[in-house]
């Protein structure tokens, strides 16, 4: 387990509080009413709503399952985020979606539908499905920042790590039902910064450990297995490891989610509350030019983080057998162990080696080295590489201190804007198409804010419950595919 230095958990305390002391600064002018609360009375200049648009798709989760595609795959790994990535929907908000979202002077997609299609029963039928399908889909997606995070902390701190990601949701949520949408917005702007000037720390970093592309290649064939690493066209099939084999066809996956994404552009970006919450149509097309300008800063470090685990993987093992090995070993003490719980189990072997059987410890030092303990979290339940890990992994054995703590504020930072962006939108499906549309017409601004509270409540447990049960990142992205 990995120690953190006085002057990271000073960053990391400091950001804590900072966006807590936000969201109690902005909870008096965010519970105002409505418009407030989720749209922040539309009164944001773009740069702000850009900023939060690019922070809401910089997730920490993303960010560690693209790297893991990257190092798994090498420049070909790109091709997977024509799935949402890419943001090759922003061209379509920026020519006339976003404009058309704006005029409609409504707040949540649900709504819209209705002034889209009419006042009919049919357009009312539309707005409750679409506004219940967001949510669970949403939810969905946010189960996948939870079990992203889970890994995470999995390895930053000893202590088992459903506890401690259920400690950030909760403290993520709290500061969404303080502030609202002002507060996500310009806690954004912050966690913006952080974010870029993380992207090039660790680009140049990565920049300068590389020799020249032969000899990186080759290093890369070898650690991967992947005998095309440097290949940079989608091949029809590619080979991977348990686990992701569902890309093998690269190829089709790849030309699948551009067209999904092409067609899904054409009515609707998702991400809708920041274009009704926009001050005129001029600044719709500037937040989403700013917007795809700064989110391309993500590629470069995801890049960077790949490249720097290829590294220290070709150094920590030369001999990949030993991945099996060291699986076979926890097996045959715990064999109940799931795939879902795997990594729990092997950050508690790491952190805290004193508690678990001599023979078991004993018996990975003699497999892994006397430095088992930085390596464990790296072997999958498959008994291969565990590339999910591999942005952790970097960036807590790979960093410097001082420098770690600003890259981890910075995954934090798109952990928590990602969080707060969507269960702001989902709670305001939730209380304005749902509760205030159906239910209670007549209820007032206190019933409101109140039910916007507990929607934001029920949502982070939803999310909790499902990440928690999943085996990996990429089964959750699953789940939501076949959910597309």
């Amino acid at each position: 387990m990995q120690q953190l230095h006085a002057v990271d958990w000073g960053l990391l305390i400091g950001y804590f509080a900072l966006t807590l002391v936000v969201g109690v600064l902005m909870t008096r002018t965010a519970s105002k009413s409505l418009e407030h609360y989720f749209l922040a009375n539309r009164s944001l200049p773009w740069p702000l709503l850009g900023i939060a648009g690019m922070t809401s798709w910089f997730d920490m989760t993303g960010t560690m399952i693209i790297t893991a595609f990257l190092f798994l795959l090498g420049p070909r790994g790109l091709y997977v985020e024509f799935r949402g990535g890419a943001v090759l929907i922003l061209a379509f908000m920026l020519v006339y979606t976003g404009k058309w979202h704006r005029r409609s002077g409504c707040m949540t997609f649900a709504e819209w539908m209705r002034y889209r299609f009419g006042s009919g029963r049919g357009a009312e039928v539309l707005r409750i499905v679409t506004a219940v399908s967001f949510v669970f889909g949403n939810i969905a997606g946010l189960a996948y920042l939870v079990r992203g995070c889970s890994l995470f902390m999995g390895q930053l701190l000893p202590w088992p790590s459903q506890y401690t990601t259920i400690a950030v949701v909760s403290l993520t949520a709290l500061y969404t039902v303080m502030a609202g949408f002002y507060g996500v917005v310009l806690t954004d702007l912050l966690q913006g910064v952080i974010i870029i000037v993380a992207c090039v720390i660790v680009a140049v970093m990565s920049w300068a450990l590389v020799p020249d592309a032969a000899s990186f290649g080759a290093i890369a064939e070898r650690v991967t297995g992947n005998a095309g690493w440097l290949g940079s066209l989608p091949s029809w099939k590619t080979p991977l490891p348990d686990g992701f084999d569902q890309y093998e066809f690269l190829f089709i996956m790849a030309g699948f989610y551009l067209l999904r994404n092409v067609l899904f552009g054409m009515g609707s970006s998702g991400a809708e509350n920041r274009y009704f919450g926009a001050r005129s149509d001029r600044d719709c097309g500037m937040q989403s030019l700013l917007q795809g300008i700064t989110v391309a800063f993500r590629w470069p470090m995801m890049m960077g983080f790949a490249v720097m685990g290829i590294l220290l993987v070709a150094r920590l093992f030369p001999d990949t057998e030993v991945f099996a090995q060291a699986k076979e070993l926890i097996r045959s003490v715990y064999p109940a162990v799931t795939e879902a719980g795997w990594h729990d189990l092997t950050s508690q072997i790491a952190g805290r080696p004193e508690a678990y059987p001599a023979d078991l410890t004993a018996g990975l030092a003699s497999v892994l080295g006397s430095d088992w303990a930085s390596k464990l979290p790296l072997v999958s339940f498959r008994g291969t590489i565990a590339p999910e890990q591999i942005l952790p992994t970097v960036l807590l054995t790979q960093i410097p201190a001082g420098l770690k703590g600003l890259l981890l504020v910075a995954m934090f930072a798109a952990m928590m804007s990602t969080f707060t962006t969507n269960t702001n939108m989902m709670s305001a499906l939730v209380v304005r198409d749902l509760y205030q549309a159906f239910f209670r017409p007549a209820a007032g601004n206190r019933e409101l804010i109140a039910m916007s509270w507990l929607a934001t409540a029920g949502i982070a447990g939803g999310c909790l419950a499902m990440g928690f049960a999943a085996d990996s990142i990429n089964d959750i992205w699953g789940w939501i595919i076949m959910g597309l």
